[in-house]
């Protein structure tokens, strides 16, 4: 079963996280998964529009995770916490709200149309179906959870930027505080990368590493090593995010337990 449940919203250190969970030796799953995946991807929307886990609970119990992060696993964290009584919280925090906007504003790459159908062929060719290809109704689906549009943004003028960031400020904050008043004290662990081990190590109950704390940053390479797996190759994706695909061939399937 699942022994932590990362709660922390994109973009508050969540590879450096899920590579010092490694080290410690949990197995974690994440947002990558969900968005190239077609059956988890097609399970947890089943949870996101019709409040249906069951699918999401029966794949993360075929697989060999132990350890869930990103969204929309971190939206379900009250989900996972009743299926998974012994399991602890981890929400992962920035500095400021200021300074997690900033962030995942920027992650983002604004809208152009060959970005748009570059991504859109890509998941095709990966085994998505129609709107489930959509990029932008991804950001959409994850919005509702802080708020923050990013492709309003995007287009905004230079007059109706600050409402959207603050919106985006402001969402973060309340996502913060309701993970803060839904989970028991005693469960939950509220955590900025930048404390390295100690915190983390002592809230799990495990010895603390000899290495240092990772911090990471690497959603291109993740991508790629995706590619790479399912033997999708692309033509290009610059660190913007722009995606083009060549072909996709070999694969029969996707694997529910990860390499």
């Amino acid at each position: 079963g699942v022994l932590v449940i990362g709660a922390g919203l994109q973009r508050t250190g969540l590879q450096s996280l899920g590579a010092a969970l490694g080290t410690l030796g949990y197995r974690a799953t994440g947002g990558m998964d969900y968005q190239l995946n077609p059956e988890l991807f097609r399970a947890w929307n089943r949870f996101l529009e019709e409040g249906d886990f069951d699918g999401v609970d029966d794949l993360l119990r075929q697989g060999d995770w132990n350890a869930t992060l990103d969204f929309p696993f971190n939206v379900a964290y009250q989900k996972l916490l009743n299926r998974n009584p012994s399991a602890k919280v981890i929400l992962t925090v920035r500095d400021s709200a200021e300074a997690w906007t900033k962030s995942y504003v920027g992650h983002i790459p604004e809208y152009t149309a060959l970005r748009h159908y570059g991504a859109y062929v890509f998941l095709l060719l990966a085994g998505f179906w129609g709107e489930e290809a959509d990029v932008s109704l991804r950001l959409k689906r994850a919005a509702q959870f802080h708020d923050c549009d990013v492709p309003a943004i995007h287009m905004s003028s230079l007059e109706q930027r600050p409402a959207l960031l603050d919106r985006c400020n402001k969402g973060y904050e309340l996502y913060v505080e309701k993970v803060k008043r839904e989970v028991p004290s005693d469960r939950l662990l509220v955590f900025n990368v930048k404390e390295g081990w100690r915190p983390l190590c002592d809230f799990l109950g495990v010895p603390m590493p000899s290495v240092l704390f990772p911090h990471v940053d690497d959603a291109l390479e993740q991508y790629l090593s995706w590619c790479r797996r399912f033997w999708v190759t692309p033509w290009h994706m610059p660190q913007g995010g722009d995606i083009t695909v060549r072909a996709k061939s070999g694969s029969d399937g996707w694997p529910l337990k990860p390499a």
